[in-house]
């Protein structure tokens, strides 16, 4: 700021006067402004660049996931068409022989391969359904028939399953007939998956009802499949149709495209499938179709039938048919000497096949799943266990781990069974107390091996017990609990062995039941607890007798009062008389 000064005639001064003012700039003009800015720019210039990159490269990974996918599914369907032409040639020679007159061995496990032969056929033709679907090539051959007659087929295909499961099902509409128009195979396929499903999440005693209803508001016609199994969580609901989807844990494990292709069949159909569920409470399915066939019209991929009102029969059939297989039971005869085997299974055919492929040398019982095998083992009282691993209500993990903790049964020894083949599996097993652990698909003969490897040993080591001179349950290789139990049962004896004792009072004197105890003495020993008991009177008579007792004096000593009896039961167990025990230098 410049100051200069006039006089009275305008004429200026020379004394200038200057005042310095810095004017500084707003905020927004700063240079840490301009810095700002720059680092802004440059920021938002990255983040730019980086999304796009991220974009392209998901964009990128996308293309090869669905490249991926879609060879994966080109590769299974390439080897489900190599698949259905030995199947075929299994399944029509099977048919051919059943149809002939066979022995009773061979017409069941000839049933056998037919019926998993014709699943596998099923599941192919899904497969195949599947792709055609995601290829746009599905067609459509419609024709017009009877829903309500239709789906009871199904239904009723359905009836020995939820029987033998204990399930209460039930069938229940107000329409006597009604006609719609469909492909009846492939609204045979989503029916069918729908049903499966629903049996298969169901625990016994629990309701699956199946009901048909006309929609009026819509004229849409509804099937409804209810059940009161496990029930989706809310989160999983939207994902429940996608493909190779699989949301229940492992022992439910599937393939993953049931309820996807259903899903696809029914939307071909201008229909759709709604579903509520509620966790732990159940699930209702409902399959939306529309009445009449002017819907089809436009379609290219459908094609027309004239058979009108033709009935039309299921093609599939469940996968677990239980109508030809008697109930599960127990071991039917108390005085069959042979080992008796349970065997735990959720799949009853497989069950039945591991009780053939052990017969005749072993008696078999069949348990649906580890809950049922533990209720069952205080009356069957098995020699071995072979258990599947997963299993709904108790896996076998769980089970395994329930009878080697538990005392009354803690001796039996397990096998476990499973698809499971990872070490860490195979430790779990063992962890968890099993004796021996077979990996899936398992071969018969190698599965009897193992069981008669199990059975031998132990009679070994039974043999050994019984055949030494000295009392010592260590040479029994059983766990602490049943060591403690043979040594304080075994110390009761020795100290009141001129005693006579029934079953009720060692059981007493052991705190437990005299089931309980007559099991576990037969099942650690080999022997009853008469004969147990003798043993081991007779093993300390022998100890008396080099102790300078007579032989009278120690049949005395141990409660035999018929010196006879006693010297027979002594020569029966050390294969010489009391009499020659000294001279054989014994004990």
């Amino acid at each position: 700021f410049r100051v200069k000064s006039t006089n009275r005639n305008g004429q200026w001064a020379d004394n200038e006067r200057a005042l310095y003012i810095t004017i500084m700039p707003p905020w927004y003009k700063t240079r840490w402004a301009y810095i700002l800015y720059s680092v802004l720019i440059a920021l938002l210039i990255f983040v730019i660049v980086a999304t796009v990159t991220k974009i392209n490269r998901y964009r990128n990974d996308l293309q090869i996931e669905r490249r991926v996918n879609d060879l994966k599914l080109r590769f299974f369907t390439n080897i489900s068409h190599e698949i259905r032409t030995p199947l075929t040639l299994i399944i029509g020679p099977i048919e051919d022989m059943l149809k002939k007159d066979l022995n009773n061995g061979d017409k069941p496990k000839l049933e056998l391969i037919r019926k998993n032969g014709t699943r596998m056929l099923q599941l192919t033709n899904q497969l195949l359904d599947f792709r055609k679907i995601q290829n746009n090539k599905m067609r459509l051959y419609v024709k017009e028939f009877d829903i309500v007659e239709f789906t009871r087929g199904i239904f009723d295909s359905f009836a020995p399953l939820a029987t033998h499961k204990n399930i209460v099902y039930s069938f229940s509409t107000a329409l006597e007939q009604y006609n719609i128009w469909a492909d009846p195979s492939k609204l045979d396929t989503v029916i069918y998956n729908l049903l499966s499903n629903a049996l298969k999440f169901t625990d016994a005693g629990k309701n699956v009802r199946v009901a048909i209803k006309h929609n009026e508001a819509d004229g849409f016609i509804e099937i409804q499949v209810e059940d009161e199994g496990r029930g989706i969580e809310f989160e999983n609901l939207s994902r429940l149709f996608e493909r190779y989807t699989i949301l229940s844990g492992e022992e439910l494990a599937g393939t993953g495209i049931g309820l996807s292709l259903s899903n696809e069949l029914a939307r071909l159909h201008h229909g759709e499938i709604v579903v509520v569920s509620e966790l732990n409470r159940g699930s209702t399915f409902t399959l939306r179709l529309p009445s009449g066939k002017e819907h089809f019209e436009d379609d290219s991929f459908v094609e027309f039938s004239d058979e009108a009102g033709v009935l039309v029969h299921s093609a599939m059939q469940p996968e677990d048919d239980f109508s030809d297989l008697p109930a599960p039971a127990g071991f039917v005869d108390p005085l069959d000497k042979r080992t008796k085997i349970m065997v735990v299974e959720d799949n009853r055919e497989i069950a039945e096949y591991i009780c053939q492929s052990l017969s005749p040398e072993y008696f078999s019982c069949i348990a649906g799943n580890g809950e049922e095998a533990i209720n069952m083992l205080s009356s069957q009282n098995p020699d071995l266990i072979i258990s599947d691993v997963m299993m709904p209500v108790m896996d076998g993990m769980e089970m395994t781990r329930a009878v080697k903790e538990n005392f009354a049964t803690s001796h039996i020894p397990v096998v476990l069974l499973t698809a499971k083949s990872s070490v860490e599996d195979h430790i779990s097993g063992v962890e968890h107390g099993a004796d021996a652990y077979i990996v899936k698909p398992f071969n018969a003969s190698y599965l009897k091996a193992v069981v008669n490897n199990l059975i031998e040993q132990r009679k070994a080591i039974i043999a050994k017990f019984r055949d030494n001179k000295t009392i010592d349950p260590s040479t029994l290789r059983v766990n602490s609990k049943d060591e403690e139990f043979l040594r304080k049962l075994i110390s009761f004896v020795e100290e009141n062995h001129t005693e006579e004792f029934s079953i009720e009072q060692l059981a007493n004197e052991m705190c437990v039941s005299r089931t309980v105890f007559y099991n576990k003495v037969k099942g650690l020993t080999g022997m009853s607890p008469v004969e147990f008991v003798r043993q081991l009177k007779l093993k300390v008579a022998a100890h008396l007798l080099t102790q300078g007792y007579n032989v009278s004096e120690a049949a005395m000593k141990v409660g035999f009062n018929d010196a006879r009896y006693f010297s027979r039961q002594f020569k029966t167990l050390f294969g010489h008389l009391p009499s020659k025990h000294l001279e054989k230098g014994s004990y």
